[in-house]
């Protein structure tokens, strides 16, 4: 894409990109099955790709699928920051089990759950936000 010249003032790249490859899927699918490249004759119809997706569920599933990227990248990076036991424990908690739960399994005090969740939640706020900042970034260049 030699031309293409990013404007932020039209909006976030990552709608650009979400709604090109919403695009590049619609219009693959629409295609007849004998002419999707690899997928053979299955007697599989392109019928149920006749109607586009709508637009706002897409975008939806789109900044869903945006953040689980960020989170799983951040949770890698602040598990290689402390140690083992509360990246596990933090990862209990995010998982919905009770603080309870979580410091009798760990043989930890709730209130020092409290505090791993208190700490790992604030550094894996700062490591998104750190992402953030560098694809938004990198997008400018």
């Amino acid at each position: 894409m030699k031309s293409f010249r990013y404007d932020p003032v039209k909006g976030r790249f990552r709608t650009y990109l979400g709604r090109s490859v919403r695009h590049a899927i619609w219009k693959l699918a629409k295609r007849p099955i004998a002419q999707q490249r690899g997928l053979g004759q299955h007697g599989v119809s392109s019928n149920s790709a006749e109607a586009k997706p709508d637009d706002a569920e897409f975008d939806h599933r789109w900044e869903q699928e945006w953040r689980r990227h960020h989170l799983k990248r951040a949770f890698k990076k602040l598990s290689s920051e402390v140690n083992p036991s509360t990246s596990q424990a933090f990862r209990r908690l995010l998982d919905g089990i009770p603080p309870a739960v979580v410091a009798e399994e760990m043989n930890l005090s709730v209130d020092a759950i409290y505090k791993i969740k208190q700490r790992c939640g604030a550094r894996l706020r700062t490591i998104v936000d750190t992402q953030i900042r560098e694809e938004t970034r990198d997008t400018h260049r």
